[in-house]
Protein backbone atom coordinates (compact mmCIF):
# COMPACT_ATOMS: atom_id res chain seq x y z
CA UNK A 1 0.00 0.00 0.00
CA UNK A 2 1.35 3.41 -0.99
CA UNK A 3 1.29 6.27 1.51
CA UNK A 4 0.62 9.70 0.11
CA UNK A 5 0.92 13.11 1.68
CA UNK A 6 -1.22 16.09 0.73
CA UNK A 7 -0.88 19.72 1.76
CA UNK A 8 -3.82 22.08 1.24
CA UNK A 9 -3.86 25.79 2.10
CA UNK A 10 -6.97 27.98 2.02
CA UNK A 11 -6.85 31.72 2.71
CA UNK A 12 -9.70 34.24 2.70
CA UNK A 13 -9.57 37.92 3.67
CA UNK A 14 -12.53 40.24 4.14
CA UNK A 15 -12.73 44.03 3.84
CA UNK A 16 -15.82 44.96 5.86
CA UNK A 17 -17.84 47.92 4.64
CA UNK A 18 -18.32 48.97 8.27
CA UNK A 19 -14.54 49.30 8.69
CA UNK A 20 -13.82 50.91 5.31
CA UNK A 21 -16.67 53.46 5.35
CA UNK A 22 -17.08 53.76 9.14
CA UNK A 23 -20.67 52.58 8.73
CA UNK A 24 -21.96 49.09 7.91
CA UNK A 25 -23.99 48.36 4.77
CA UNK A 26 -27.00 46.83 6.52
CA UNK A 27 -30.42 45.86 5.21
CA UNK A 28 -33.03 43.30 6.19
CA UNK A 29 -31.30 40.33 7.86
CA UNK A 30 -27.84 41.52 6.67
CA UNK A 31 -25.83 43.38 9.33
CA UNK A 32 -22.90 44.26 7.04
CA UNK A 33 -21.25 43.48 3.71
CA UNK A 34 -17.65 42.73 2.85
CA UNK A 35 -15.41 42.27 -0.16
CA UNK A 36 -13.80 38.83 0.15
CA UNK A 37 -10.74 37.66 -1.76
CA UNK A 38 -8.41 34.73 -1.34
CA UNK A 39 -6.76 31.65 -2.77
CA UNK A 40 -6.40 27.87 -2.47
CA UNK A 41 -3.09 26.02 -2.98
CA UNK A 42 -2.51 22.28 -2.86
CA UNK A 43 -0.02 19.58 -3.72
CA UNK A 44 -0.06 15.78 -3.39
CA UNK A 45 2.71 13.27 -4.15
CA UNK A 46 0.68 10.89 -6.33
CA UNK A 47 1.10 9.95 -9.98
CA UNK A 48 -1.56 12.50 -10.87
CA UNK A 49 0.49 15.10 -8.94
CA UNK A 50 -2.23 17.71 -8.53
CA UNK A 51 -1.15 21.30 -7.95
CA UNK A 52 -4.34 23.28 -7.58
CA UNK A 53 -4.14 27.06 -7.77
CA UNK A 54 -7.43 28.90 -7.27
CA UNK A 55 -8.31 32.58 -6.88
CA UNK A 56 -11.66 33.88 -5.63
CA UNK A 57 -13.11 37.37 -5.21
CA UNK A 58 -16.61 38.69 -4.59
CA UNK A 59 -19.12 40.20 -2.16
CA UNK A 60 -20.05 38.62 1.17
CA UNK A 61 -23.34 39.16 2.99
CA UNK A 62 -22.88 38.92 6.75
CA UNK A 63 -26.12 37.93 8.44
CA UNK A 64 -27.24 39.25 11.81
CA UNK A 65 -27.26 36.28 14.21
CA UNK A 66 -27.26 36.44 18.05
CA UNK A 67 -23.90 34.66 18.38
CA UNK A 68 -21.27 33.52 15.92
CA UNK A 69 -21.59 34.19 12.20
CA UNK A 70 -23.41 33.23 9.00
CA UNK A 71 -21.81 34.47 5.75
CA UNK A 72 -23.04 34.11 2.18
CA UNK A 73 -20.48 34.87 -0.54
CA UNK A 74 -20.84 35.13 -4.32
CA UNK A 75 -17.41 34.55 -5.87
CA UNK A 76 -15.80 34.89 -9.28
CA UNK A 77 -13.22 32.09 -9.48
CA UNK A 78 -10.31 31.00 -11.66
CA UNK A 79 -8.53 27.68 -11.28
CA UNK A 80 -5.34 26.10 -12.61
CA UNK A 81 -4.10 22.56 -12.00
CA UNK A 82 -1.65 19.85 -13.07
CA UNK A 83 -1.98 16.31 -14.41
CA UNK A 84 1.04 14.00 -14.33
CA UNK A 85 -0.59 10.91 -15.85
CA UNK A 86 -0.06 9.97 -19.51
CA UNK A 87 -3.81 9.34 -20.10
CA UNK A 88 -4.57 13.03 -19.49
CA UNK A 89 -5.89 14.44 -22.73
CA UNK A 90 -3.61 17.47 -22.72
CA UNK A 91 -1.32 18.50 -25.58
CA UNK A 92 2.02 16.68 -25.71
CA UNK A 93 4.58 17.90 -23.17
CA UNK A 94 1.92 20.02 -21.47
CA UNK A 95 0.87 18.98 -17.97
CA UNK A 96 -0.99 22.08 -16.81
CA UNK A 97 -4.57 23.08 -17.43
CA UNK A 98 -6.34 26.41 -17.08
CA UNK A 99 -10.06 26.03 -16.43
CA UNK A 100 -12.72 28.46 -17.61
CA UNK A 101 -13.78 31.15 -15.10
CA UNK A 102 -16.74 30.04 -13.00
CA UNK A 103 -18.93 31.25 -10.16
CA UNK A 104 -18.93 29.90 -6.63
CA UNK A 105 -21.69 30.28 -4.06
CA UNK A 106 -20.23 29.86 -0.57
CA UNK A 107 -22.18 29.61 2.68
CA UNK A 108 -20.11 29.50 5.89
CA UNK A 109 -21.28 29.41 9.49
CA UNK A 110 -20.05 29.10 13.05
CA UNK A 111 -22.75 29.06 15.72
CA UNK A 112 -21.83 28.59 19.41
CA UNK A 113 -24.39 27.33 21.92
CA UNK A 114 -24.65 25.41 25.19
CA UNK A 115 -26.43 22.21 26.16
CA UNK A 116 -26.44 21.18 29.84
CA UNK A 117 -23.63 23.70 30.48
CA UNK A 118 -21.46 22.09 27.76
CA UNK A 119 -19.89 24.67 25.39
CA UNK A 120 -20.58 23.56 21.80
CA UNK A 121 -20.50 25.00 18.31
CA UNK A 122 -22.06 23.97 15.01
CA UNK A 123 -19.85 25.01 12.11
CA UNK A 124 -19.18 24.32 8.47
CA UNK A 125 -19.38 25.49 4.89
CA UNK A 126 -21.21 24.68 1.67
CA UNK A 127 -19.81 25.43 -1.81
CA UNK A 128 -21.67 25.32 -5.10
CA UNK A 129 -19.23 25.65 -8.00
CA UNK A 130 -20.46 26.28 -11.51
CA UNK A 131 -19.16 24.28 -14.47
CA UNK A 132 -15.59 25.28 -15.46
CA UNK A 133 -15.24 24.05 -19.04
CA UNK A 134 -13.45 20.87 -20.11
CA UNK A 135 -11.38 18.71 -17.76
CA UNK A 136 -8.03 17.01 -18.40
CA UNK A 137 -9.65 14.41 -20.66
CA UNK A 138 -11.67 16.83 -22.77
CA UNK A 139 -14.93 16.02 -20.98
CA UNK A 140 -17.26 18.85 -20.00
CA UNK A 141 -17.38 19.51 -16.27
CA UNK A 142 -20.61 19.85 -14.32
CA UNK A 143 -21.49 21.94 -11.25
CA UNK A 144 -19.86 20.68 -8.06
CA UNK A 145 -21.22 20.65 -4.51
CA UNK A 146 -19.15 20.29 -1.35
CA UNK A 147 -20.35 20.55 2.25
CA UNK A 148 -18.29 19.93 5.38
CA UNK A 149 -19.94 20.47 8.74
CA UNK A 150 -19.20 19.50 12.34
CA UNK A 151 -20.53 19.62 15.89
CA UNK A 152 -17.68 20.50 18.26
CA UNK A 153 -17.15 20.49 22.03
CA UNK A 154 -14.78 22.97 23.73
CA UNK A 155 -12.69 20.27 25.42
CA UNK A 156 -10.17 22.78 26.76
CA UNK A 157 -12.82 24.71 28.65
CA UNK A 158 -14.41 21.56 30.07
CA UNK A 159 -11.14 19.81 30.99
CA UNK A 160 -8.88 22.61 32.25
CA UNK A 161 -10.89 25.83 32.08
CA UNK A 162 -9.19 27.42 29.05
CA UNK A 163 -11.70 28.56 26.43
CA UNK A 164 -11.21 28.09 22.71
CA UNK A 165 -7.94 26.15 22.94
CA UNK A 166 -8.89 22.56 22.07
CA UNK A 167 -12.07 21.46 20.32
CA UNK A 168 -13.15 17.94 19.33
CA UNK A 169 -16.26 16.56 17.66
CA UNK A 170 -17.88 14.72 14.78
CA UNK A 171 -18.73 15.89 11.30
CA UNK A 172 -20.10 14.98 7.91
CA UNK A 173 -18.82 15.50 4.37
CA UNK A 174 -21.12 15.66 1.34
CA UNK A 175 -19.42 15.93 -2.08
CA UNK A 176 -21.05 15.67 -5.49
CA UNK A 177 -19.33 15.84 -8.91
CA UNK A 178 -15.94 16.11 -7.25
CA UNK A 179 -13.74 18.61 -9.14
CA UNK A 180 -16.51 18.91 -11.75
CA UNK A 181 -16.30 15.22 -12.80
CA UNK A 182 -19.53 13.36 -13.38
CA UNK A 183 -18.74 10.19 -15.31
CA UNK A 184 -15.92 8.62 -13.33
CA UNK A 185 -15.90 6.28 -10.29
CA UNK A 186 -15.36 7.64 -6.80
CA UNK A 187 -16.52 11.19 -7.51
CA UNK A 188 -19.31 11.31 -4.89
CA UNK A 189 -18.64 11.21 -1.15
CA UNK A 190 -20.80 10.73 1.94
CA UNK A 191 -18.55 10.37 4.97
CA UNK A 192 -18.61 10.82 8.71
CA UNK A 193 -15.52 12.52 10.13
CA UNK A 194 -13.73 12.95 13.46
CA UNK A 195 -12.49 16.53 13.95
CA UNK A 196 -9.92 18.13 16.26
CA UNK A 197 -9.08 21.85 16.42
CA UNK A 198 -6.11 23.21 18.32
CA UNK A 199 -5.99 26.98 18.68
CA UNK A 200 -2.63 28.46 19.64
Amino acid sequence: MNAYTEAYLTYRHQLHAGSVFAEPVAFGPVRDMALTFGFDLNTKNTGFAPRKRQLVVGPTFKFDVPRGFVDLSLFYSREWNHCGLPPCGLPENQNSISFDPYYQINLAWGLPFEVAALPLKFQGFYNYNGAKGDDYFGDSTKPEQLMRTSLMLDVGQVAWGVENSLWAGVGYEYWRNKFGNHNKPGIDTDAMTLNVEWHF
